[in-house]
């Protein structure tokens, strides 16, 4: 069988791995900053610690508000953006280059309570999102163990997705608890972007085609 996904199958290996929140941190500021002079109000200097905005590399929470300020979303490196706020844009690149190999989008709908969407795309066996190649199995395990990492409980399901929902914010609204963001719905278009971004993982067809071939040969043996 060959490497396939090479090092991205470490990356979320890797990415499921979640060091434990360091809730002293505040405390501590908050003694440094009270030697300094400028200390602030008891209440603030104890509240409750943040959700860090990266873990293991592949954790991303955006800031209070990216979402809300287009020109702060839009200058987010680039797997931030195509992980937070514009997987479908990069879900849609992909199912247009690769139209032949068999994927379709798929939604991780989180439970109602509950924050976590993504979409990645998957043929049953292979996904893609922001991360590059990996298996699905993979990256439910990575998108099910962060939730839950953060949101003790968490859960959520799958729901399959017409390609065109992807790039139509009045066609995803058609669907319960879905609305998406067009490519032009950003401060630039986002499909260019979307695009080139895509070209940094190589050629994925022949990998693709590849492991298929190899599956194949093994299955009739």
């Amino acid at each position: 069988m060959p490497d396939l996904y090479g090092k991205t199958a470490v990356l979320y290996d890797r990415a499921c791995k979640f060091p434990k929140p360091d809730r002293a941190a505040p405390c501590r500021a908050a003694i440094v900053r009270r030697k300094q002079g400028n200390a602030p109000s008891p209440r603030n200097a104890i509240g409750s610690p943040k959700l860090p905005t990266q873990q293991s590399g592949a954790m991303f929470f955006p800031k209070i508000n990216v979402k809300a300020d287009p020109v702060r979303r839009w200058h987010r490196p680039d797997r931030h953006f195509f992980a937070n706020g514009a997987c479908q844009v990069l879900a849609f690149a992909f199912l247009e280059r690769y139209s032949d190999l068999g994927f379709h989008a798929r939604w991780i709908k989180p439970a109602t309570g509950y924050t976590g969407n993504h979409i990645f795309v998957s043929d049953g066996r292979h996904a893609f999102d922001y991360h590059g190649l990996t298996t699905e199995a993979q990256l439910l395990s990575f998108a099910f163990r962060r939730a839950r990492r953060f949101f003790p409980g968490w859960d959520a399901t799958l729901v399959d997705l017409p390609t065109a929902v992807l790039i139509s914010e009045q066609r995803s609204r058609q669907i319960e608890g879905l609305w998406l963001r067009e490519p032009g719905q950003f401060l630039h278009d986002a499909m260019p972007r979307a695009q080139a971004f895509l070209d940094k993982f190589g050629n994925l067809r022949n990998r693709l085609l590849t492991a298929s071939a190899s599956c194949t040969s093994h299955d009739t043996e």
